[in-house]
């Protein structure tokens, strides 16, 4: 995810290694506002060629069938999608279904329960490090989705977390593996936004790139840095609150936080603060929500964009962005969240 800041400097936020949200429903609003440009200014509006679309649904779909494929060869294997307990939105599903209808591949769906209770482990074949993973002892299954399954509440009982060690140990591949999804975590990412873990970490590159690269970052220091937790608390203005995996505090409710945790005395590693990024509202946006204008006022943006990665830990066979998504919410608004109901989908219109 990446936002400008009042310098108009592009600055990374965060990045999610979990399951792509809205990554079918972002082209749809990019075709959608095409299609309203043309109705607005007729068949011949060169403008709708400046709101690109990116078919990150498609993109998702193909990377997930090529890890189907080098799993399961010829075999009848399945793609399982991990789910949320109480899943009810329709854009959740539409990753599967664009599985099916793109590459006519199978497609399973349980949640960490069911994973419990309907996945074993089969023998390893010749020259295979790693067991195959098993649908009801009987179907293979080549790749797992995790949709649900990446949160605490997932893993309730010792069932889950069992569940979940069979899948890692299995050669299916994972999406994403337990070690993927910790590199996406707030901690891990603080840890990496320092000039040492950069310098360390890409030695041969030039001082000026790593630099760069370390202004790209937004600066996130844990709660318990006192420098950091001093700074925000006399200017709270300047800093944002956040926690795994979702939660923001922003101005007093911040110092209030801060304050309350301190106080606490425990260990607060899951709490971050971040510098506060302020870009240039854009000026008039209609705000719609069930069809109707709810709003209509500045707003600003955040772009994220959506990336595929196989590999075997050694070598990528496959890295790209495949889409992109723009979320944007009311200015004055902490927290960006489209299910919240705080944000809306959007689209880019570039210019010259």
């Amino acid at each position: 995810d990446f936002m400008l800041d009042a310098a108009s400097q592009l600055k990374q936020v965060e990045t999610n290694t979990i399951s792509a949200a809205f990554s079918c429903a972002a082209p749809r609003v990019q075709m959608l506002h095409r299609q309203m440009l043309q109705m607005e200014h007729g068949h011949g509006c060169k403008e709708i060629s400046n709101i690109p679309v990116m078919r990150s649904d498609h993109g998702i779909a193909r990377a997930l069938a090529l890890a189907h494929e080098r799993v399961a060869g010829g075999s009848e294997a399945c793609i399982l999608f991990v789910v949320m307990e109480d899943e009810h939105l329709l854009c959740e599903s539409l990753v599967e279904q664009t599985v099916r209808e793109q590459h006519g591949l199978r497609c399973e769906t349980l949640t960490m329960q069911g994973c419990a209770e309907r996945l074993s482990l089969g023998k390893a074949g010749d020259g295979k490090d790693s067991p195959p993973l098993l649908l009801d002892g009987q179907t293979l299954v080549s790749t797992v989705y995790f949709r649900g399954g990446i949160g605490k509440n997932c893993y309730a009982t010792q069932e889950r977390v069992a569940a979940r060690a069979l899948i890692e140990r299995s050669g299916a591949v994972k999406c994403p593996s337990a070690g993927w999804l910790l590199a996406g975590t707030k901690v891990v990412q603080a840890a990496l936004a320092t000039p040492e873990a950069i310098s360390r970490l890409l030695p041969n590159q030039p001082d000026e790139k790593r630099r760069d690269l370390l202004r790209a970052l937004t600066r996130m220091r844990a709660v318990g840095d006192a420098k950091a937790e001093a700074e925000a608390v006399s200017e709270p203005s300047k800093y944002i609150l956040k926690t795994e995996p979702l939660g923001v505090w922003v101005d007093e409710d911040l110092v209030e936080k801060v304050t309350a945790l301190k106080a606490s005395g425990r260990q607060a590693r899951d709490y971050f603060i971040m510098d506060k990024l302020c870009p240039t509202p854009v000026p008039d946006v209609t705000f719609v929500r069930d069809g109707k204008a709810i709003a209509t006022g500045p707003g600003i943006q955040e772009l994220g964009l959506y990336g595929v990665c196989l590999g075997d830990g050694l070598k990528n066979e496959l890295q790209s962005c495949v889409g992109y998504l723009v979320r944007t919410k009311p200015l004055g608004e902490a927290d960006g969240g489209v299910c919240k109901g705080v944000a809306v989908l959007d689209s880019l219109m570039l210019t010259d």
